[in-house]
């Protein structure tokens, strides 16, 4: 006869829903209003966030243990679990892989020490898919105010193969009506056509074949605003985009805007 602290406890049920994974710039939206919509990247930092509902009561002290490798959690993270709706927010430090079918693990325990769960949801929560990283390098002469600025791009694919680019310039720059490509399209060229959306500081590239495969290069220009932006501001982004859809994205410092050295403007007093 079994009895008391002897017998076994049924772990109760964990339901996860609306699990989510974005880039820590969601978290700062008005801050950053491009990145904070593009999806998290590989071997990257992201915001995890799902909604638990407990099917055996949680107590005071209890632990919650969360796993999920290849993704691991960072070291300084701040885990906030809010008791009124059951949601879970986690920093986490992504996989190496766009798809690297984790299995996301929630767990409740009366101690470390205790091997059997209170509540456990049996890793019945699936993987998020990541997108790749792009590198983008920026190459310009100096660059004075109000000028229209010849940029050179190189923009590496790695393993995104997309068809597209689309091109953020900071808050301020003005990409032309037209083409933005400076000069003539060669034959040779991995970019076939560059036009601005929207946005006067976004443009679309169009490039040759069914997926980039190596880094591309090309020229284009676009005017300078008349003062500099913050230097935390003052970032380029790229987004790489396949059939309609984000497979990447990079980022790359922006270029200083140099004012007029030693300049003045001498005038006649009003009498």
């Amino acid at each position: 006869l079994v009895t008391d602290e002897s017998t076994f406890s049924v772990p109760g049920r964990i339901d996860v829903a609306q699990p989510t994974l974005q880039t820590i710039y969601s978290l700062q939206p008005e801050v950053y209003p491009d990145r904070a919509n593009f999806r998290p990247r590989i071997d990257d930092i992201a915001v995890a966030a799902f909604t638990l509902r407990f099917g055996a009561a949680v107590a005071a002290g209890d632990v919650l243990v969360v796993t999920a490798p290849p993704f691991t959690f960072t070291d300084d993270a701040n885990f906030i679990m809010s008791f009124t709706d059951g949601t879970s927010v986690e920093a986490v430090d992504t996989g190496p892989l766009a798809n690297n079918n984790e299995r996301w693990l929630f767990e409740t325990r009366r101690n470390t020490v205790v091997a059997l769960p209170v509540n456990t949801n049996d890793a019945s929560v699936p993987g998020f898919e990541l997108v790749h990283s792009v590198a983008l390098t920026l190459n310009v002469g100096r660059v004075a105010p109000r000028t229209l600025v010849d940029v050179e791009l190189i923009m590496d694919p790695g393993e995104a193969r997309p068809t597209q680019f689309v091109l953020y310039a900071p808050s301020g720059y003005t990409f032309p009506i037209g083409s933005c490509i400076q000069g003539s399209i060669l034959p040779s060229s991995k970019v076939l056509s560059c036009r601005r959306l929207d946005e006067v500081n976004i443009v679309e590239l169009q490039l040759a074949g069914e997926g980039l495969q190596v880094a591309a290069s090309t020229d284009i220009v676009v005017t300078a605003p008349d003062l500099q932006g913050d230097a935390g501001l003052n970032t380029w982004l790229v987004q790489a985009i396949l059939q309609g859809g984000e497979v990447g994205w990079g980022q790359a410092d922006g270029f200083r805007i140099v004012q007029m050295e030693k300049a003045e403007v001498i005038f006649g007093g009003v009498p």
